[in-house]
């Protein structure tokens, strides 16, 4: 469930510059096995769990709406210019109060202050440096958005090459680690949003807002005696926020139509008004 912060986190590490220098180290998502292939540093990623604690009886209601709206987010590729992007016609976009949302890269855009909308194309006044993501509501339908507290535990461990001693190899996970660390504290500072599930078919959508990144512990595992094992470091962060949670069931229902005209048959010699 929580797949889209673990592939979020991976790719920004891969992109963060400090962990492109040599020795460039291997990246995957998993658990405390090394990569069976130890001839460069690994880090693994992973998020254990997300705890989230009950409210109060008496503001269950109050974090809870009682109704949704579907919803629907679009990337958006900027044209030449970098600063134009074009919502597609044949989304459900159809009025200006639909847009609700305007991200680049986990930061939130301000109408007016950031970008302007112009019917379908939405201008930035500074090309925001990669695509844009939107998040467009549709119609009323039965469900239900809640907000409340959450914390996520996530997990990040380092290893060295399997080239050299015991303890060069700790060294060298210690090193592994520490970049790590300092590259996911980097990914998370500044954001509006951590984008947590998103399943239309579903009708499940999670976020965390305002999260932030804490570093809670770090812990060294020497080989042991027996040598089936290699030399790591651990780190465990907690990225807490407000979790938006919304569920939606079924779909929009069917317009009625409007009356185009009404016509009447009025005796001769009688006018109608």
């Amino acid at each position: 469930m929580l797949a889209l912060a673990e592939q979020f986190l991976l790719a920004r590490l891969a992109r963060d510059p400090a962990l492109q220098s040599d020795p460039k180290p291997v990246l995957f998502a998993g658990g405390a096995a090394p990569p069976t292939d130890r001839s460069s540093p690994a880090l693994a990623l992973w998020l254990r769990g997300m705890r989230v604690p009950p409210p109060e009886p008496d503001a269950t209601e109050a974090a809870r709406s009682d109704t949704a709206r579907l919803v629907r987010h679009l990337t958006l590729d900027p044209d030449p210019t970098g600063r134009a992007f074009r919502i597609p016609p044949d989304s459900f976009y159809e009025k200006v109060d639909q847009l609700a949302e305007v991200w680049a890269d986990g930061r939130q855009l301000r109408a007016g202050g950031d970008y302007q909308l112009d019917d379908l194309t939405i201008r930035c006044l500074r090309p925001p440096g990669g695509p844009l993501t939107v998040r467009i509501l549709g119609d009323t339908v039965s469900g239900y958005t809640e907000r409340r507290a959450a914390v996520i535990r996530l997990v990040l461990r380092g290893w060295g090459p399997s080239s050299g001693t015991p303890d060069q190899q700790g060294v060298a996970a210690g090193k592994a680690l520490t970049r790590g660390v300092a590259a996911l504290l980097v990914a998370m500072a500044g954001r509006d949003v951590a984008d947590l599930a998103a399943d239309e078919e579903a009708g499940l959508e999670m976020r965390l807002l305002k999260p932030r990144a804490l570093l809670c512990s770090v812990a060294r595992f020497p080989q042991r005696s027996d040598a089936t094992d290699a030399p790591s470091a651990e780190a465990v962060l907690t990225i807490s926020g407000e979790l938006e949670l919304t569920l939606t069931r079924g779909s929009a229902p069917e317009p009625l139509g409007t009356i185009e005209r009404v016509e009447v048959d009025a005796p001769s010699g009688v006018a109608v008004q």
